[in-house]
């Protein structure tokens, strides 16, 4: 429907008049400036409008709620995990990404097991500042913290950057050939450390650690060649499977927004590949990466828009494995940041903003920055709002993708704290300033230690304050979501809703998140779209249905008890996401 149609009969729902709808760091300035620095490479020459052909998710849209065709390639769907499964649940799961000493039980209160300390915690030049010299305290105080706090599944990322090994520190972090040996040496005494054999074992490590990333991200903080990193891989990983046979390797992330940003069709997204980015690789290059899967187990993808990324994004890569002989591989979606960041450096928008938003946006978010504008706390209730819809979203959408898990992040904000400098940071790279799923203080205490190299400012305690919407809505989501499934989006005659059903191999309990995205941005005082009503076989007479969480509150996210006559739920789907479970 064209922006402004409303009060459409549309007919989902055979004999029911349906509603119609209108489309239409604290103090981290060295975090901040790094994003920034990604997203300024990411909106140079994008395109601003939205690509048109974009297929249906679900190949498909049909009236009733059964027989819609899955997302996922052949074999996939099942939801058969293809890695080995983690110690709580198996199958799809959802972690936190960015922990930061101090945080980690509030966060626990998400219910996810999984989480991804900071990535400066496992640089060779902060645990290996000089050479021979090793202090890996800042890293065993946040693995224990975190290991305490329930979170007994971690990713840990090793960065070969060094003050004394990098051919040039801080810039170019492949290590000089004469310390490629002292690399792998490195590598070796990480895992050891980690993984729970009981010989060199970091001290009160609770679980061990077995998913190892090799560096940081295959963008502006690896900007060596593909052969360069092919290289430095082949060094780690046989060190990482000698030291624990049961370690899985993590490829350098992806991150290719640019290309993905709005679920383009195939041709859309070719002609993007086709335009040279300074802040990534070459689409060949990162063809190389992914083809070189003797010497990974598990393909990252850093996944920085919307939720509707990650469907092109994910089928893409399973592509290039294919034509590689490497499928399957598990894929991995991190450094999701809860939503889009909707601009960046007054050059593009980014989905759903257009370029007709990014004035009003940059006003919203300068709001966002300065506790003094007059507009300052509708500005913040609108964002979290905003974020907490997406993230829902994000995490429905990851597993019907068919990925293997996905990890939020962030967990706090990234913002100076002065408000002109947070005005312009917005300006720069949009709602990854505020980003952060709950409020924090920081500390000058670092319970393990400072940081000696790079990144001191993460090392530093953090104390924790209320949670954000955004938070509680994966306390919703993940309960409802993990575990061994497959998954389809059922189709009801209008591709602005989205319904995706997660049934589950080891239990008779199934899982229904439901949406609606009219694909436009909402900023303060737009109107919202009407919401649809639908029919949901559940096939039991009663379920529970939570509505994400939009506005800071107390207290257990509630769920109520629906009734289900003759085994069909009658709902309405708006944009916030409602989770509906059967048992």
């Amino acid at each position: 429907m064209p922006p402004g149609v409303s009060g459409v009969n549309i007919g989902l729902v055979p004999g029911i008049e349906q509603p119609g709808g209108r489309r239409g760091h604290g103090h981290a300035p060295g975090r901040a400036v790094a994003a920034a620095v990604t997203l300024l490479a990411v909106v140079l020459g994008a395109a601003a409008c939205r690509p048109q052909g974009t297929p249906s998710p679900s190949g498909g849209s049909s009236d009733a709620p059964s027989g819609a065709p899955s997302l996922a390639p052949s074999g996939a769907s099942s939801g058969e995990p293809t890695a080995a499964p983690v110690r709580r649940s198996g199958g799809f799961s959802v972690g936190l990404e960015y922990g930061v000493p101090g945080l980690a039980a509030a966060s626990a209160l998400t219910g996810a097991h999984r989480a991804k300390p900071a990535l400066e915690f496992g640089v060779w030049g902060n645990i290996e500042p000089r050479e021979g010299e090793r202090d890996w305290a800042p890293l065993d105080n946040l693995v224990a913290e975190y290991q305490a706090a329930g979170f007994l599944d971690l990713q840990l990322i090793i960065s070969a950057d060094s003050p004394w090994a990098a051919r040039t520190p801080k810039r170019d972090p492949m290590p000089q050939d004469r310390y490629l040996d002292a690399y792998a040496d490195f590598v070796g005494a990480f895992v050891e450390r980690y993984d729970g054999d009981g010989s060199g074992d970091a001290p009160g490590l609770l679980a061990p650690v077995h998913e190892y990333g090799i560096e940081r991200e295959f963008t502006g903080f690896w900007p060596p060649s593909a052969v360069d990193y092919l290289r430095l891989l082949r060094t780690a990983t046989p060190a990482v499977r000698a030291a624990d046979p049961e370690a899985q390797v993590l490829l350098v992330a992806i991150m290719a927004i640019d290309v993905f940003d709005g679920n383009p069709g195939l041709e859309e997204a070719d002609e993007r590949w086709s335009i040279d980015r300074p802040f990534r690789h070459s689409r060949s290059d990162i063809e190389a990466i992914l083809s070189a899967c003797d010497d990974y187990d598990i393909v990252d993808v850093h996944a920085l828009g919307d939720a509707t990324e990650l469907v092109s994004t994910l089928a893409w890569i399973r592509v290039q494995l294919l034509e590689a002989d490497c499928y399957p591989r598990p894929i991995w979606i991190g450094d999701a940041f809860p939503m889009s960041p909707l601009v960046a450096f007054d050059v593009r928008p980014f989905h759903p903003a257009t370029a007709d938003d990014r004035d009003a946006v940059v006003r919203w978010l300068g709001a966002v920055a300065d506790p003094g504008d007059v507009d300052h706390a509708t500005a913040m209730a609108w964002l979290e709002r905003e974020m907490a819809i997406s993230v829902a979203r994000k995490v429905a959408v990851a597993r019907l993708a068919g990925a293997d898990g996905i990890n939020i992040g962030n967990l706090e904000d990234w913002a100076t704290g002065i408000a002109p400098a947070d005005r312009l940071l917005v300006a720069g790279v949009g709602t990854a300033v505020y980003g952060g799923i709950q409020d924090r203080t920081v500390t000058l205490r670092s319970p393990g230690g400072s940081l000696p190299y790079e990144g001191q400012f993460f090392s530093r305690l953090r104390e924790a304050g209320d949670p954000r919407p955004a938070l509680r809505a994966l306390e919703l989501l993940i309960p409802a979501v993990e575990g061994p499934s497959s998954t389809i989006r059922i189709g009801w005659g209008d591709p602005d809703i989205w319904v995706v059903r997660f049934e589950f191999e080891r239990s008779t309990a199934t899982t229904w998140v439901a949406w609606l995205d009219d694909e436009r941005l909402h900023l303060p005082g737009d109107a919202e779209p009407a919401a649809v009503r639908v029919l949901v076989e559940t096939g039991v007479p009663s379920v529970l249905v939570g509505t994400v969480p939009v506005e800071r509150s107390g207290g257990a996210v509630e769920r109520v008890e629906m009734a289900a006559p003759g085994g069909v739920l009658e709902i309405d789907v708006g944009r916030v996401p409602v989770v509906i479970t059967a048992p």
